[in-house]
């Protein structure tokens, strides 16, 4: 069958494809004539044994087994029964295989949407933010600090539906210093704050609730040049020296907010 061993992959060219099947099925003189030919061998493993394909297939195996000579057993029955006995092991591995695929074909999918989604939602968080500190008096001296850590700063999320309620679970960057959440948050609540005076007046898109999470986002690489403060201790001092230099990490900032913001 074309395998090395008993575990290893079945070769996808020994399958006929559906069409490959139907036609010869549909064929008035299918009776008359073999599936295919013992040096093209295929068995139709999305099915059983006992379809017409299966049949003539088993037909042309046995007539070759015994042809052959290479083997002591020449009775057409016994060595029908053993290739009818492999044939149901092959199919289940062809389909274990098969489910394998779709598997990972799915998560394939669902990573590719997951990654569409988030860089869709970090750039509006990041520009929400930007948005915020510069209309807001009080946070308008972080609006520099803001753009030094850029989009790949931000935290993405991923959906979180619990009891109906559609919330966004906060992936962590193992990178970014913890202190650099809340500091981020405060944006986000003074953004919440003037959406619901907005929305008293006119209807909108409510922002978003996100909640922290263990979970991280190591997608993109630690952004360069940042104050020295806005990485992770302990990820900083695991780094070896080249990827520190490669880092280029500046003087600390100041990552506090005036007290009205902290109201």
């Amino acid at each position: 069958m074309r395998r090395d061993n008993n575990k290893s992959p079945i070769d996808i060219q020994i399958v006929p494809s559906r069409r490959e099947v139907e036609e010869w099925t549909n064929r008035s003189d299918c009776e008359k004539r073999e599936c295919c030919a013992a040096d093209e061998f295929q068995l139709d493993l999305e099915s059983t044994v006992t379809t017409d394909w299966n049949r003539s297939a088993t037909k042309i195996f046995v007539k070759d087994f015994i042809a052959s000579g290479e083997y002591d057993c020449t009775d057409r029955k016994a060595v029908e029964r053993a290739f009818k006995s492999h044939f149901n092991t092959l199919r289940r591995h062809w389909n274990q295989s098969q489910l394998t695929r779709e598997r990972i074909e799915d998560q394939k999918a669902q990573h590719s949407h997951d990654t569409r989604k988030r860089n869709v939602s970090c750039p509006l968080l990041f520009q929400r933010r930007l948005h915020v500190a510069v209309s807001t008096e009080q946070l308008r001296h972080h609006v520099s600090m803001l753009q030094y850590l850029g989009v790949d700063s931000m935290s993405s999320d991923e959906p979180d539906t619990h009891n109906g309620l559609k919330q966004y679970r906060i992936l962590c960057k193992k990178w970014r210093h913890p202190a650099m959440g809340p500091w981020l948050q405060a944006f986000d609540a003074v953004y919440r704050q003037t959406k619901h005076i907005a929305s008293e007046s006119q209807r909108g898109t409510q922002p978003r609730t996100r909640f922290l999470s263990n979970r991280e986002d190591n997608m993109r690489p630690p952004v360069k040049r940042l104050p020295r403060n806005a990485y992770n201790p302990e990820w900083y001092n695991e780094l070896n020296v080249i990827d520190r230099d490669n880092l280029e990490a500046g003087p600390d900032y100041d990552f506090t907010h005036l007290p009205d913001i902290m109201r």
